[in-house]
């Protein structure tokens, strides 16, 4: 398992570089493939069909508006609200 360390805000965190590189290359991903890339590739599909970034946002559950938006750009129009 992963090494325990303090995050920025000093609270116990755990470092899973280690157990990902093991899992990632068992599974034969690519080097530069990103633990996120499915979930933000999963909200950036969302958005472009249509759905609206407050569904998103509860579909993935962001704590903050501004993590959501960063897939508004993919929005054919209206963005928060239903098109």
């Amino acid at each position: 398992m992963g090494s325990m360390s303090s995050g920025k805000d000093g609270k116990q965190g755990a470092d899973f570089k280690g157990p990902w590189e093991r899992i990632r290359k068992a599974a034969g991903l690519p080097e530069d493939f990103r633990f996120h890339g499915p979930r933000y590739n999963y909200a950036s599909t969302l958005v472009s069909i249509g759905v609206d970034l407050g569904s998103v946002r509860e579909l993935l559950t962001h704590n903050h508006a501004g993590t959501t938006e960063r897939s508004a750009h993919f929005a054919p129009a209206g963005g928060w609200g239903r098109p």
